[in-house]
């Protein structure tokens, strides 16, 4: 009887080593996959994010309000946003922004963002693309 306990032991040892010995044979899992790359844009490619129209979006009431009638306050918040972007994507954000404003034509959406950089002493932009729907 002492010898079927020492048999049983015996297997599991051995189905044991088996299992271990085919793990280590098994080739490596595979290497996992790169992380995809950002969707984000670089600073200066004339993207606008969601963030970047709605810092700009103070800058409506310069244009729509004129500029007798808007705050010292409200045209300073405005140009230290525009001055704090990379013009590509200033002009973009400012034709997203003006764009709701002036859908009929896109060339008073450039005028308007031309308007604004002039106001906050940037460089005009020549024709700038403001495409929209």
């Amino acid at each position: 009887m002492a010898s079927s306990p020492v048999l049983l032991l015996a297997t599991i040892l051995l189905a044991a080593t088996s299992v271990q010995a085919r793990r280590d044979s098994l080739p490596p899992p595979p290497a996992p996959a790169p992380a995809p790359a950002p969707t984000s844009s670089a600073p200066g490619d004339g993207q606008c994010t969601l963030d970047g129209v709605a810092e700009l979006g103070v800058c409506t009431s310069l244009r729509l309000g004129g500029l007798g009638r808007t705050s010292t306050a409200a045209r300073d918040l405005c140009c230290r946003r525009v001055r704090g972007k990379p013009i590509a994507n200033t002009v973009a954000c400012l034709c997203t922004v003006f764009w709701p404003f002036n859908a009929r034509s896109r060339a008073d959406v450039a005028n308007d963002v031309n308007d604004i950089l002039s106001i906050c002493g940037k460089a005009r932009v020549p024709d700038p693309v403001c495409l929209q729907g």
